[in-house]
């Protein structure tokens, strides 16, 4: 292998990670079409001993629980009645811990189903294939099981790692699907699946095989969307402050999708957290009365008529509260109220913040924690006032080294950052004090 690897293969990893950040939502009410009994929901070795405790555990392969949680629970509500487990239960001298530390040994809590899953109400609907290798059809009985129920023809495979058993099992459904000439469909959310990562470094001091998580996460997946697997991945502010709001206040939330002459894909990604957090929404279509009200208009500047979008927004959301006596949710995290980033009496009109204290690198850890479907969380910020727009591009700075000068500012410190970008982010929270004040009353 040459030596230059890394240099070889630079325009195909940059490629990979485009690829990998574009990928498409998963619509489950979609994948389902009214035939709910058609589906089965299959989840590799989502145990404890790869989760919580043991040699083989991993807070990557934890983080997965929230989203795979709220699959099933999606899963079940919609109507599918199929749920997989094929989980690792190695006899005390398993042949595999000649490659792998020993793990979920049979009859040990390693061995056992999380307990999110385990939870749920429904738990007693699941089917739970116990294997000995990283292979969930050898030596088990899920081919029987697949013979028992030829009327499944969508597999939704979530689990871990994502390039050991799930990447077997996924490969299984879809290489015995070909094979046997069969109409099935294998899709795969990405943030549904995981893999754990062992730094380099760590593995020349225990003297074993390193393992780089990210980029076998992506190669993966990869490989997996090359032989026919459906690989499926949204703001992210929009996204958690949604979540939040089910959570705080149940089935009083209204999620309000006002497209104004917006991308295709934004429907998409609000559809998938509406999705993911079981919202009741409507749609609104603001484009027309965009264009009714710049055609009345004399002629501005772009910024000024790309101001209006979140300015009807405001007034949409206001009339929809009004009517079913709710609040108005605002989602401008810390770093864009500090400097302004938000467009007054529009996305900065709102009764209450939820996510006004956190900066955005909290944001995202919290929208991780609470189950927003990862698409979201990488996809790159926007505001969407213009096609290809971007808050960082339109800030001039990134979100990782706003959130660190202001982080400095606001304790009193002057920030270790680079001087112009500091100059610019003090020039932004000047210019922008009126946006976070009242009108000044003209006293008598």
């Amino acid at each position: 292998m040459s030596k230059n690897l890394a240099q070889s293969s630079a325009s195909f990893l940059n490629w990979l990670a485009d690829w990998e950040a574009a990928l498409q939502p998963l619509k489950l009410s979609d994948l389902i079409a009214q035939e709910p009994a058609r589906v089965a929901l299959t989840c590799v070795d989502l145990i404890v001993g790869f989760c919580y405790e043991g040699l083989l555990s991993s807070p990557r392969v934890a983080d997965i629980v929230p989203p795979v949680v709220a699959l099933f629970q999606r899963a079940r509500a919609a109507g599918v009645r199929h749920f997989i487990l094929t989980q690792d239960s190695h006899p005390p001298d398993a042949l595999e811990f000649e490659s792998f530390a020993p793990h979920c040994v049979s009859g040990t809590a390693e061995a056992q189903t999380v307990p999110e899953l385990l939870a749920l109400p429904f738990a007693d609907e699941f089917t739970v294939i116990p294997k000995n290798s990283i292979n969930s059809a050898i030596g088990t009985e899920l081919d029987a099981w697949l013979e028992a129920h030829p009327e499944v023809n969508t597999f939704l495979v979530v689990g871990d790692c994502t390039d050991l058993c799930v990447y077997q099992l996924a490969m299984h459904l879809r290489l015995r699907a070909n094979a046997l000439g069969l109409e099935q469909r294998v899709v795969l959310p990405a943030n549904c699946v995981a893999t754990y990562d062992l730094p380099l470094e760590t593995a020349q001091e225990l003297g074993i095989m390193p393992h780089d998580g990210d980029l076998l996460q992506a190669v993966f997946l990869y490989s997996m969307a090359l032989n026919g697997i459906e690989v499926m991945s949204g703001g992210v502010d929009s996204a958690l402050a949604a979540g939040l709001a089910r959570r705080a206040v149940g089935e009083s939330v209204l999620g309000v999708l006002m497209p104004c002459h917006s991308q295709p894909v934004d429907a998409e990604y609000a559809s998938l957290v509406a999705d993911a957090f079981d919202i009741e929404t409507t749609t609104v279509d603001l484009g027309p009365v965009f264009d009714t009200l710049i055609a009345a208009l004399p002629a501005g500047s772009d910024m000024a008529q790309a101001n209006i979008k979140p300015r009807l927004r405001m007034s949409t959301l206001y009339y929809l509260a009004n009517t079913r006596n709710y609040l108005v949710a605002g989602t401008g995290n810390k770093a864009e109220l500090l400097i302004g980033y938000f467009t007054k009496h529009g996305d900065g009109g709102a009764d209450m913040l939820p996510l006004g204290d956190l900066y955005k690198w909290q944001v995202w850890k919290l929208a991780r924690e609470i189950g927003v479907p990862q698409p979201i969380i990488e996809r790159p910020p926007t505001a969407g006032l213009w096609p290809g727009q971007t808050d960082e591009g339109e800030m001039g700075i990134s979100y990782e080294a706003l959130d660190a000068i202001l982080a400095a500012l606001s304790n009193g410190r002057e920030p270790d950052a680079d001087p112009g970008d500091v100059a610019r982010v003090r020039r932004m929270m000047a210019a922008s004090e009126h946006k976070r004040a009242l009108p000044p009353i003209c006293r008598l």
